[in-house]
């Protein structure tokens, strides 16, 4: 049986000076054992969405969300028209959107363990 040995490219007989698959103790990959798998996500994801009938997003519209461990937590829809809240405990969240010209609406979201959960809300546009 010829073997490879070395970085030389050494060829030997019934395997390599100094090797013995059996005793060999050379360091084996000393890298650290980590797990390629991805985090497990702490609880859910809400994007609350806010537009236009048409479809145009609302920015700066205030959401309010609460349930789970949350009393009320407030954010201000981005140029997307999105307020995300991460984080949150399995429950069925409570939603109270207001936009400045447009009025306010209300609505629920269940939002479970690892979920990511996106509740639109659109309004009708003012003809004047």
């Amino acid at each position: 049986m010829l073997e490879l040995c070395g970085a030389a490219g050494v060829f030997a007989v019934a395997g390599c000076l100094g090797s013995d698959p059996e005793t060999d103790d050379s360091p084996e990959d000393e890298s650290e054992d980590t797990d390629d798998e991805p985090d497990e996500p702490e609880g859910g994801r809400l994007t609350v969405q806010v537009m236009t009938d048409s479809g145009e997003p609302i920015e700066a519209a205030t959401a309010w969300i609460s349930g789970g461990d949350l009393d009320e937590e407030e954010q201000q829809t981005d140029g997307n028209g999105e307020a995300v809240y991460e984080g949150l405990e399995e429950d069925t969240y409570e939603i109270e959107v207001e936009t400045e010209e447009l009025g306010s609406e209300s609505g629920t979201a269940l939002v479970r363990e690892g979920s990511n959960v996106t509740r639109p809300f659109s309004f009708e546009e003012n003809d004047d």
